[in-house]
């Protein structure tokens, strides 16, 4: 169930226009479980980096790992996809609490 509700987010993504821009590169990867693995264990963020690159775009992908390594405030546009992401996120991989 847990896959199947994985890939309705991509769905859900794509159609809202996340996939439509670059996709996410290996290095924002990186640094995404890089900012993770300061707040949380290694399996949880394996599961939400492999998530993000799944799901989200490049410029997203920046302002996710910003508010994890500072709290950078993102854009209105970014802000409105910003729930549907968490909430695939922790239905994909569990919220780590």
């Amino acid at each position: 169930m847990i896959k199947g509700l994985g890939a309705a987010m991509v769905v859900a993504l794509a159609l809202t226009g996340a996939a439509n821009a670059g996709s996410p590169t290996a290095a924002q990867k990186a640094e995404f479980y890089e900012a993770c693995a300061k707040r949380s264990d290694a399996a949880l963020c394996k599961c939400k980096a492999e998530f993000a690159t799944k799901t989200l775009d490049e410029r997203m992908m920046g302002y996710v790992i910003g508010a994890m390594a500072s709290n950078t405030a993102a854009p209105a546009d970014i802000n409105d996809r910003w729930n549907d992401y968490i909430v695939g996120s922790t239905r994909t991989c569990g919220s780590g609490i």
